[in-house]
């Protein structure tokens, strides 16, 4: 299996820059294949504070005639009940998107942005499947309205994902950072779009 992961950015619903990732993170390779995972999965993630979390999830497949959908309960290894809920990373309120300033590269050991200056949730998530060409394409979209008063200048776009520890927390993790070589800058009461596409290939 094969994932890329490409970003499109559009400010006032214009297209300012469009590329392919080249920074994933560590968290990546653990928690973005975990719909293709139809297994019990133990796995260390690192979450935003640097903290090596083990989790143990529990994957559970619904099939029907046409689609296959997964939901995910997540634990750590000393928790002793699941998680009541069901969040997955394909639903929207369990992604989020952070903007920043920093230019320092990207390692798999990275875990937070390096100046953050805003944090926005995906509010759209779209999956398409392209049996052909052996695909799953996945868009995810949020919005940032800059309501600070000041020009903002855009140098670092990070895609985090939650997951339940249990029913009261949450962990958050940084699974893919990207920085961009010229900034955008977004000036007051300006907007920026985010896209994140997906493609897992087999």
């Amino acid at each position: 299996m094969d994932v890329n992961i490409f970003l499109e950015v559009r400010k006032n619903n214009k297209l300012i820059w469009r590329g392919k990732s080249n920074s994933p993170t560590k968290n990546l390779h653990y928690i973005i294949s975990f719909p293709l995972q139809f297994h019990k999965y133990e796995f260390p993630v690192i979450d935003r504070e640097g903290n090596e979390v083990k989790l143990k999830l529990e994957i559970i497949s619904e099939e029907g005639r046409y689609w296959r959908r997964s939901f995910i309960w997540a634990r750590t290894s000393v928790d002793t009940a699941v998680s009541p809920y069901k969040p997955t990373h394909d639903e929207p309120k369990n992604n989020f998107v952070g903007l920043g300033t920093g230019t320092t590269p990207t390692t798999l050991d990275t875990y937070e942005l390096e100046s953050p200056f805003a944090y926005f949730d995906i509010t759209n998530i779209s999956v398409t499947y392209d049996w052909e060409n052996r695909q799953i394409v996945v868009l995810k979209t949020g919005a940032w309205e800059n309501n600070t008063g000041e020009t903002k200048e855009i140098h670092e776009i990070g895609l985090y994902y939650k997951l339940w520890k249990n029913a009261s927390e949450v962990i958050e993790f940084l699974v893919d950072r990207s920085v961009i070589e010229t900034p955008i800058e977004v000036k007051p009461n300006e907007s920026v779009t985010i896209t994140y596409k997906i493609v897992y290939t087999f």
